[in-house]
C-alpha cells in the first residue's frame, strides 16, 4: 500500500491511532490562547534554548536561521509550531510502532500513519500567496524550493496568511537527513492544525489519509522493517540507536522463541 504513494507525499507515524494531528505548542495551551500569546511563548522558549545551546553544540553546528532554530528545538522536545513528518513512508511506519514493547503488546491497540499530499498542499499555498503578495508564482516557488529559510522568515513567520506549508531548513542535521525529516507548518498558531486542513476552504481538495495499523502485527512489522534496514540505529544515529536495536532484538527473540519448559509458543 505505501509504495503506491508517490514523491509528492509526506508521512507521520503515531503509536496511538486515537491521537489526531496536533502541534506540540497546541498541546500545552490552556483555554485557547490567541496567536500573539503563543508566538510570545515560542519566542521565550527559543530565547531560553539559545542561551544554553552553545554549551552542547560546536559553533559550526549552531543554527543560523529562524527555521533551523525551531527545527532543533523541536528535535529536543521544546514545544513549537512544527509537526514532524517524513518523506520516507517506511520510516514513518517505524515511528508508528517505535516504543511499543513486544512483550506488552495489546492486540486491541492500534497505531496510525498519516499521509499528506505535500506537493499539492504547497502548490495551493503558493498560488494563494502569489495573488496576495502580487509576486509571480514561479518566483515564489523558486524561493520556496531553494531558500526555504528565507521564505519562512519573509512569508510564513512575518505575515499571517492562514496558509499551510510542508518544508524544512536548508541545512539538515544528521538525524533529520536519516529520517527524511520535514515539517508541517502554519502561520496561524491559535487554530488547531487539523482544523486548518479540514475547514480552510482553500484546501477543500486536500485529503489527509489515515492508515490504521493493528498492534497485533507489530512483531511482524519490526521484522520486515529490519530486513529493509529501517531500525533505531538508522533512525537515531549513534550508540543510543544501537542500544535500542539490541533491546528490540532481544524482545523479538523472546517473543518468537517457544517456551522450552512447556513446549508451547
Amino acid at each position: 500500500m505505501l509504495i503506491e504513494y508517490g514523491d509528492g507525499w509526506v508521512f507521520r507515524g503515531q503509536s496511538n491511532a486515537e491521537w489526531g494531528l496536533s502541534r506540540s505548542i497546541e498541546r500545552i495551551q490552556l483555554n485557547g490562547f490567541n496567536d500573539d500569546v503563543l508566538r510570545n511563548h515560542e519566542a521565550y522558549s527559543r530565547l531560553k534554548f539559545e542561551s544554553v545551546a552553545h554549551h552542547y553544540l560546536d559553533y559550526q553546528n549552531l543554527p543560523n536561521t529562524d527555521l533551523s532554530w525551531l527545527s532543533l528545538m523541536q528535535h529536543h522536545g521544546v514545544p513549537t509550531r512544527l509537526i514532524d513528518f517524513s518523506t520516507m513512508p517506511f520510516v514513518a511506519l517505524f515511528f508508528a510502532i517505535d516504543g511499543i514493547r513486544l512483550d506488552e503488546i495489546d492486540d486491541k491497540g492500534n497505531s496510525s500513519l498519516w499521509c499528506l499530499p505535500s506537493r499539492e498542499m504547497n502548490d495551493v499555498s503558493l498560488g494563494i500567496l502569489s495573488k496576495r503578495e502580487r509576486h509571480g508564482y514561479d518566483e515564489l516557488a523558486s524561493k520556496f524550493d531553494r531558500k526555504s529559510d528565507t521564505f519562512f522568515e519573509e512569508y510564513i513567520d512575518a505575515k499571517c496568511h492562514n496558509l499551510l506549508w510542508i518544508t524544512e531548513p536548508r541545512n539538515l542535521n544528521l538525524r533529520l537527513r536519516q529520517q527524511g525529516g520535514t515539517f508541517l507548518i502554519s502561520d496561524d498558531l491559535s487554530t488547531p492544525i487539523f482544523s486548518q486542513i479540514e475547514h480552510n476552504q482553500s484546501y477543500n481538495d486536500i485529503v489527509a489519509h489515515k492508515i490504521i495499523i493493528p498492534h497485533s502485527i507489530v512483531t511482524d512489522l519490526y521484522s520486515t522493517l529490519g530486513k529493509m534496514h529501517i531500525s533505531s540505529s538508522q533512525i537515531y544515529p549513534g550508540l543510543d540507536g544501537i542500544g535500542r536495536d539490541i533491546g528490540v532484538e532481544l524482545l523479538y527473540l523472546i517473543s518468537t522463541t517457544p517456551n522450552k519448559s512447556t513446549g508451547k509458543n
